[in-house]
């Protein structure tokens, strides 16, 4: 029996495939993914109105309820908003009101070059208005 350069090459990749998995992270992601790292006593409804999202951590005087940790990437092309409103929507049915040290990033994926990703920590914010007097920066989406 004779292994041909095709059958070796087909091997290479169905390896690679295998050791790397598929999170947000892998450049081998071949659709769109959104994974969830659940806090234990995360237990909240969805959360219907706007979303505060910061990259920075919030002052020590705001009270919060860490819901979990979001990663999101795409699979082709597009902008960091495409990922942002997949973090966003996830945080949302997580029941969260904020993000916290949302990150944005560029990497090779499925079907291209730069696909966009983001991450963030999903909160539950009691108090609100603590957010807008502080001048917390960030955009609501």
């Amino acid at each position: 029996m004779t292994f041909k350069f095709e059958n070796l090459r087909l091997l290479a990749i169905a390896t690679c495939l295998a050791l790397s998995g598929c999170t947000a992270s892998s450049p081998f992601i071949v659709k769109d993914t959104v994974t969830t790292s659940v806090s234990s006593d995360a237990a909240s409804s969805p959360y219907e109105g706007k979303v505060f999202v910061t990259s920075q951590a919030l002052p020590a005087a705001v009270q919060y309820q860490v819901l979990g940790t979001i990663t999101v990437g795409a699979a082709w092309y597009g902008s960091d908003d495409k990922a942002v409103a997949q973090l966003v929507a996830k945080a949302r049915k997580l029941g969260a009101n904020v993000v916290i040290d949302e990150k944005t990033w560029w990497q090779p994926s499925g079907f291209s070059w730069a696909a966009p990703h983001a991450s963030g920590r999903a909160i539950r914010v009691q108090n609100m208005s603590e957010i807008r007097s502080l001048s917390v920066p960030g955009n609501w989406y």
